[in-house]
């Protein structure tokens, strides 16, 4: 009796484990690769005057193979050959897994996503407004937000585990930018060289920036500084761009001083680790 007991157990055991295993092997691979596909670039959007600019691509843009480098919930970033540039090209998603909607909406009863086409505009306003009003604390050299024919070349993309793909830019949407540093590791830079007066420098830009963004009544909802801020060279640009918006209301000092509050003291947290630095960038950014 036990060793039937034990080979039908087996049994079960076996469908389970090659059922989980089966069922997990989306998973796994969508991790190994990023989850990053041609088509999840392939959205057809009709032609938006609101969205246009009359910027025009250099071709040091596109030269080369561009490698990835990181992704995140609107796009795909990808770095040039030689370094210089980061191709963001955005992304969406239309598809989400019931399951996945349900536990969401109604066991964690998180905020109801934005439609397909108001996600699409507030983000590309959001494009359009950082061009336009500050592609200097951006790094944003080019945008190209409607489709275009045959103004732009092929680009050559080598994903997460090397597969090579062509991308035709005419039909896509993406952004050029200029590659930084994260924010933290410039700081963690100048502490581990002991460059003090390097490190005093980054403070007063990342001040700066967020000083002159302020006064041109331009918010970012998105406070998360470390992943949305960093050092091209040692200039700070904000290089999360997706959550920007005019506050038409941000007229007095009182109310730029609020906006700066919500980013300019979490670098302090990170700093904290090495109290002499911590207060230096305070003394800094205090005064």
């Amino acid at each position: 009796m036990r060793p039937m007991l034990y080979i039908t157990w087996m049994k079960y055991f076996r469908a389970v484990s090659f059922v989980f295993l089966a069922l997990s092997i989306p998973y796994f691979w969508k991790g190994m690769t990023a989850d990053f596909r041609l088509g999840k670039l392939a959205f057809d959007l009709p032609y938006n005057q609101a969205w246009n600019t009359t910027s025009l691509p250099e071709e040091k843009f596109f030269q080369g193979t561009f490698s990835y480098l990181a992704h995140g919930a609107q796009s795909f970033v990808f770095k040039s050959e030689d370094g210089e540039w980061t191709l963001k090209i955005f992304r969406y998603d239309r598809w989400i897994h019931p399951w996945r909607k349900f536990f969401r909406n109604e066991v964690f009863k998180r905020k109801k996503r934005l439609a397909y086409n108001q996600k699409i505009d507030r983000l590309f306003c959001a494009a359009k407004l950082a061009f336009e009003e500050a592609s200097d604390l951006t790094g944003l050299s080019y945008v190209h937000l409607n489709c275009t024919k045959a103004t732009l070349p092929t680009v050559v993309l080598k994903d997460q585990i090397g597969r090579t793909h062509h991308l035709d830019l005419n039909h896509t949407y993406f952004v050029i930018q200029h590659r930084a540093k994260p924010l933290l590791d410039g700081f963690l830079e100048a502490i581990e060289t002991n460059d003090r007066e390097k490190f005093k420098r980054l403070c007063r830009s990342f001040k700066n920036l967020l000083h002159t963004r302020t006064c041109r009544g331009i918010c970012n909802s998105d406070t998360k500084v470390h992943l949305n801020f960093g050092f091209w060279g040692e200039r700070a640009i904000e290089w999360d761009f997706g959550n920007y918006w005019i506050d038409r209301n941000m007229k007095t000092e009182e109310d730029r001083e609020f906006e700066k509050s919500r980013f300019i003291f979490k670098p302090a947290l990170f700093l904290s680790k090495y109290p002499e630095w911590a207060a230096l960038y305070r003394k800094e950014i205090e005064e």
